[in-house]
């Protein structure tokens, strides 16, 4: 009988899981990951952007706070963005208010009345509801009207119940020498170098007052002054 075959050696069994231990795992440094702490410059952002007159220092501290927060960095991105969109909107804001203030400001120091009016000032008339508005709008600009004389009734004037109109009449011939005036539908008028003005007037109040100024200046017919005839700076 021929001998039996040799046994083969007998393998030791595989490890479980295919003999590779398990792959081990990172934590996730995500924005909720509690380890994370929050970031101080997107804090200031969100801070700032809530002030009347800082939110301009929110936008870029907001563009640092979003590049400095998001996964595996510090928490608080939501502050950063918040910051950065009012930051936005408030400078925008306070920009407009800056502007509409500067502009009520300057209009307020260009408008003429008879205790700062001088002669030669060219101006903008505008009437309405027997009440006129001058604005000093320089004489290289368009204008309608040009002050020739500001004058101070006295009591005597206020006395013999002259008008402001009828005091500005007497200095016509002094401003304008050698023009003759005429009355066209009860407004007194001038021709001056080929352009019809009219003669206006006008006070702080109506009807005259002794020591109050009377503002007398002409105004072009066809709305714009062409000729300045009153020297001026």
């Amino acid at each position: 009988m021929p001998p039996a075959p040799p046994v083969p050696p007998a393998f030791p069994p595989a490890p479980p899981g295919g003999g590779y231990p398990p792959p081990a795992y990172q934590a996730y440094g995500g924005a909720n990951d509690g380890s994370a702490s929050y970031s101080g410059v997107a804090i200031a952002s969100f801070v700032l952007s809530l002030t009347c007159c800082l939110g301009i220092l929110a936008v870029p501290l907001g563009i640092v706070g979003i590049v400095k927060t998001g996964p595996g960095k510090a928490r608080g991105r939501w502050m950063a963005v918040t910051g950065l969109v009012l930051g936005v909107i408030g400078t925008i804001v306070a920009a407009l208010v800056t502007l509409a203030t500067i502009g009520v400001i300057a209009a307020s120091q260009r408008v003429v009345t008879p205790d700062n009016a001088t002669a030669g000032q060219c101006i903008a008339a505008t009437t309405k509801n027997d009440n006129v508005t001058m604005i000093d709008t320089g004489c290289s600009l368009d204008h309608n009207g040009q002050i020739f004389a500001v004058l101070t009734p006295t009591a005597a004037d206020v006395a013999a119940g002259r008008t402001s109109l009828e005091l500005c009449m007497t200095r016509v011939a002094g401003a304008f020498p050698g023009i003759q005036g005429r009355v066209v539908k009860g407004q007194p008028r001038l021709t001056i170098a080929g352009e019809e003005v009219e003669i206006s007037a006008a006070s702080a109040q109506r009807g005259i007052k002794a020591g109050q100024p009377v503002a007398c200046w002409i105004e072009a017919v066809d709305g714009t002054l062409d000729t300045d005839p009153v020297a001026h700076d």
